[in-house]
């Protein structure tokens, strides 16, 4: 086997395990559709020094509190406009509807489910699959 076609089945098994990590993160993700929802508060709302949105929101679940730093998705890329419109979205002070797995209501979100990009990941998984078997057939 050549050296060429170990570089191309390494590729061939990157793109394996991109697809892999990419689908099992929106099937962890899907479940938080089903996760129960309070209303909570935004508490604070800036741009953090590396250029993504640092959103702070409060709610309560069986009468403790909790805060909570907004999570945002491992496939969002955070650009100046995607953080700005972010803190946009959420102003301080803002009621918003907070999910929370029952059993763990200190791990929460404001937007439950797999991210819009969520895809993109399995997508260039599979993409680079099927191009390193293109290139590795025509390599024989």
């Amino acid at each position: 086997m050549s050296l060429y076609a170990i570089i191309i089945a390494l590729f061939i098994v990157a793109g394996l395990i991109v697809s892999i990590w990419g689908w099992q993160n929106i099937r962890k993700n899907r479940q938080s559709l089903d996760w129960p929802s309070v209303t909570g508060h935004v508490q604070s709302s800036q741009l953090s020094v590396n250029i993504t949105p640092d959103i702070q929101y409060s709610y309560q679940v069986d009468g403790v509190d909790y805060e909570q730093t907004m999570k945002f998705p491992d496939s969002m890329i955070s650009t100046p406009d995607v953080a700005k419109l972010e803190v946009e979205k959420y102003p301080v002070g803002k009621q918003v509807t907070v999910y929370y797995p029952a059993e763990a209501p200190e791990n929460s979100t404001l937007t439950p489910g797999p991210g819009k990009d969520a895809w993109l990941i399995v997508v260039m998984g599979i993409l680079a699959i099927v191009f390193g078997c293109v290139l590795l057939l025509f390599s024989l």
